[in-house]
């Protein structure tokens, strides 16, 4: 059974108290390692991911980091500030139109 208070029961991310098997789950972003239950591997939303379900139908490039996404946008357009979509197209004014 798990020992959480033990160096964390040797999970990567989060141990589960009073689990008798596998007892490590991961961060959101994460999935538990095929290789290792206790380790926990990056999932990449843009590779296997739906556009408009794991990551902002308004995300114009969809750029995996670790543990998340983040988005690049096409000319015209700027990073929203949650760096998870693209906002506004601009005119040459600068204007949003």
């Amino acid at each position: 059974s798990s020992d959480c208070s033990n160096n964390n029961g040797g999970c990567e991310h989060n141990c589960i108290d009073d689990a008798t098997e596998k007892w490590c789950s991961c961060r959101e972003g994460s999935e538990v390692s095929k290789g290792d239950w206790r380790n926990c591997d990056d999932i990449n939303e843009c590779e296997i991911g739906v556009r408009g379900v794991d990551y902002d139908v308004d995300c114009q490039i969809c750029i995996n980091t670790k543990g998340n996404y983040t988005c690049g946008c096409y000319e015209g357009y700027e990073l929203h500030p949650n760096a998870k979509l693209c906002i506004g197209q601009f005119n040459a004014e600068h204007k949003y139109i």
